[in-house]
């Protein structure tokens, strides 16, 4: 039997853009010879859909889709079409809306299977739009019995000594007896989610000896990055296919003749790699998503602008970035030659605005208001005319900023509202330092992009004489390691410091998060690749103690 995986990319509330790519899927498919082609979770709708369910119209038009999906079956005899959809509620209890796998065969809606599981933690939060299946049934198709079930279905796994729900669905499935299971996803990417997500398939697997298909949603929606990398592991609980990383395909393969394609699953990860991929498709999808076509991005000769610069030209053409350098008295020769060298090796355009007239009016308007000093608020002045120039050139050029603040400085505050925050997009804002200078000498590998005195040179923000990072920060190895253990391993003070990190230091750091959490409410989206990003995955009030 042959078996279509439709790993596309749908458009978040637009229905009738997603049927046009079911209705291709349903000719390719038939015309390959798949008895079964299936779909990501949600994809009529696509996933996260949001407070789109409450546009009254929404479900008017799935209703409709739904209709012509079982039509177009019935043009494509002999074939099965599992696809993900919203599905109205019809009790009079519960969410008016269901998450569902709706099956249509020969001009039939033959079977349906809700969403059993629905997760309410880090970034998602489907309780608060759908209702929960009680129960999952497994469904024959052509001879053989299939169980099907939606995302979160496959992942009540054990946290921290103790299931995550009440019941599993694929374990249901598997003691009625199943041919083979099948999982309709939406999964973001994340740091060795692929790992996590075989792991998964393979616990059932090797418990249930049949086959595990797995199809995912490819697309990027503000922080989150769908990498697609659908699945297909054979009974003997061996990896036999594998979708391409960020990329759209229908891919037909023959359940009866699956052979393994790697032996482990790390063999199918290169960090760095798939990292520098991930951020490139994050940024192509949302300026493509928000109607954009060009981004500006002001260029300071370090590592984070230049990291930032060299993403975007892999995303958008060089053609389509635009670097601005904004030189004021303390910036120094190097920074601007190696932003010069650094824009004609990726081929930019790029401008230079100096800042110091506008920085010397702002003093003197400022004089008579304030005690004379110039601390950090003066040297805040000069980030935020430098965002505002960028705001105003993108406004007048109709393009997007992209900011280029790491996460190391946003979970400090090292950085400056309405200034360096100003923008649409942080592509690099769930990177450490540390990683985006691993990320930088990675993209080296194959021929000097980034400069070799940006990535040699101590970091400096250049808003006083002589200015290093490490005058205010600690090191960013040590900091790096403490933020991972605060924010990711959500680690007590004390268990840090026991480990043998600076009591003092860990105090700072613990507090800096903290002190700094309204400055985050006002930071535009970050691409999402750890298990813990800055935005919607993270949820602390402003005025609370966090550690």
């Amino acid at each position: 039997m042959k078996i279509a995986l439709a790993q596309l990319s749908p458009f978040i509330g637009d229905v009738n853009r997603n049927l046009s790519q079911v209705e291709k899927a349903v000719v390719f498919a038939h015309n390959s010879g798949a008895s079964i082609l299936v779909f990501p979770e949600l994809f009529l709708l696509g996933y996260p859909v949001m407070d789109t369910l409450e546009w009254r119209h929404v479900m008017d038009d799935v209703d409709g889709a739904l209709e012509r999906v079982r039509l177009l079956s019935a043009q494509y005899p002999g074939m099965a079409v599992i696809l993900g959809s919203a599905v109205r509620n019809e009790g009079l209890i519960g969410k008016p809306v269901r998450n569902s796998a709706v099956v249509f065969c020969n001009g039939e809606r033959v079977f349906t299977q809700h969403k059993t599981l629905l997760p309410q933690y880090d970034v998602f939060n489907d309780a608060r739009y759908f209702e929960p299946s009680l129960s999952v049934d497994v469904v024959e198709l052509f001879g053989q019995r299939f169980g099907i079930t939606i995302c979160e279905d496959m992942w009540n796994k054990q946290e921290l000594g103790r299931e995550r729900y009440a019941i599993d669905p694929v374990k249901t499935l598997g003691d009625r007896g199943v041919d083979c299971f099948i999982n309709l996803s939406a999964s973001p990417f994340e740091h060795d989610k692929l790992t996590r997500r075989i792991d998964r398939m393979f616990h059932y697997v090797t418990h249930y000896k049949v086959p595990f298909i797995y199809v995912n949603q490819v697309g990027a929606y503000d922080e989150l990055v769908f990498d697609g990398r659908s699945l297909v592991m054979n009974s003997l609980g061996q990896v036999c296919h594998v979708g391409g990383h960020c990329k759209t395909s229908v891919d037909v393969i023959d359940l009866d003749a699956l052979s393994p394609v790697i032996e482990k699953a790390k063999e199918l990860d290169d960090d760095l790699g798939y990292l520098r991929d991930v951020l490139v498709f994050g940024i192509r999808e949302y300026v493509m998503r928000s109607g954009f076509k060009q981004i500006v991005i002001g260029l300071s000769g370090g590592i984070d602008s230049a990291i930032v610069a060299s993403l975007a030209v892999e995303a958008l053409g060089s053609e389509n970035v635009i670097g601005i350098m904004m030189p004021s008295i303390y910036s120094s020769k190097g920074s601007i030659l190696d932003s010069e060298d650094l824009a004609q090796r990726l081929g930019i355009q790029t401008h230079i605005i100096p800042i110091g007239p506008m920085y010397d009016a702002f003093e003197r308007s400022l004089e008579s208001v304030l005690d004379g000093t110039r601390g950090v608020a003066f040297e805040n002045v000069q980030a935020r005319i430098r965002g505002t120039l960028l705001m105003t050139y993108a406004n007048h050029n109709g393009c997007l900023v992209l900011p280029t603040g790491n996460k190391s400085e946003l979970a400090v505050g090292y950085s400056t509202l309405y200034g360096d925050m100003n923008g649409a997009l942080l592509p690099i804002g769930d990177l450490y330092k540390t990683q985006v200078f691993a990320l930088a000498k990675y993209m080296n590998k194959s021929g000097v992009v980034i400069p070799q005195s940006i990535i040699d040179k101590p970091p400096s923000a250049e808003l006083r004489p002589d200015q290093r990072d490490d005058d205010t920060l600690p090191p960013y190895d040590v900091l790096d390691l403490i933020l991972y253990k605060l924010l990711e391993g959500q680690e007590s003070i004390q268990s840090i410091v026991e480990a043998g990190s600076n009591n003092e230091t860990v105090e700072w750091v613990s507090n800096a998060i903290a002190q700094n959490e309204y400055k985050r409410r006002q930071a535009p989206p970050v691409i999402k690749v750890s298990s813990k990003a800055f935005g919607l995955g993270r949820q602390y009030l402003s005025t609370q103690k966090q550690h």
